[in-house]
């Protein structure tokens, strides 16, 4: 359905829907406040916070391009920008729980992002499909990492959950959908989901450090929050690049 779902009437100017693409915006100033902590503070997990914001940004960048509807290309980056940001919430959540170093870590992604852009390439018509099965790994991710003992980040639920309610009510045939107006719902839900990103990645990512508390280790693993020293013979898993945010550390036992 594209630009026609999104109630904005499309323009004859420069941007097809101006409200709806500068709004995108929101991702890149997202992008930008978590970069921002990252270069100022030394952290072994640099380099998966960078990774997140760049891929904020291109969310925004992804965005604009295919609102503004008047650039080649603008829907396919719109799409992979999407489906990386969701890739990177899961494995992320997957990393923690499978106590991966940020190296793995990455790795993975780089993988799964390569996929992503094969899926895209191959199946360029399957995006809510491919976005409908992250959005349920991400689920199940996060339900799994903080029964590992990361804390829960309401702020973020809440900031999806309104923009999603109003994207749905603001969206063409919608109830609050006014196609000359400067409120779309749409972008609403660009600068609440945006602002979700940056409340997502400043707890998870540590540039706010969560307060986790150490979680019951299953047979063959010890868990324990960082300051406890660990047990003679244990070999951590990532601990010299940072395997897990600060506060959340795992090993395991030599067996």
């Amino acid at each position: 359905m594209g630009l026609v779902a999104d109630c904005e009437r499309l323009s004859a100017g420069l941007l097809a829907q101006p409200v709806n693409a500068v709004s995108s915006l929101a991702y890149v100033a997202a992008g930008a406040a978590l970069a921002v902590p990252a270069f100022r503070t030394a952290s072994p997990r640099r380099a998966e916070r960078l990774t997140f914001a760049v891929v904020a940004a291109a969310d925004g960048l992804g965005s604009v391009l295919f609102h503004g509807g008047r650039f080649a290309g603008g829907q396919a980056v719109h799409d992979g920008a999407l489906l990386a940001t969701l890739l990177f919430l899961g494995t992320h959540d997957l990393a923690i729980t499978r106590c991966w170093a940020q190296r793995r870590a990455l790795t993975v992604y780089a993988a799964g992002t390569a996929a992503i852009v094969t899926l895209l390439l191959a199946w360029p018509g399957m995006t809510n499909v491919w976005a409908a099965v992250l959005a349920c790994g991400c689920l199940g991710a996060e339900v799994a990492v903080m029964r590992a003992g990361a804390p829960a980040v309401p702020s973020a639920l809440a900031l999806l959950a309104c923009g999603a309610v109003l994207d749905l009510a603001g969206r063409t045939g919608g109830p609050l959908c006014q196609p000359d107006s400067l409120l779309q719902g749409h972008a609403a839900w660009h600068v609440l989901t945006a602002a979700a990103l940056w409340e997502w990645g400043r707890h998870r990512l540590g540039a706010r450090p969560p307060a986790v508390r150490a979680n019951p280790a299953p047979p063959g693993r010890v868990s324990y929050a960082g300051g406890r020293d660990r047990q003679p013979g244990d070999v951590g898993l990532g601990l010299k690049d940072g395997a897990l945010p600060e506060g959340i550390s795992c090993c395991r036992r030599r067996q």
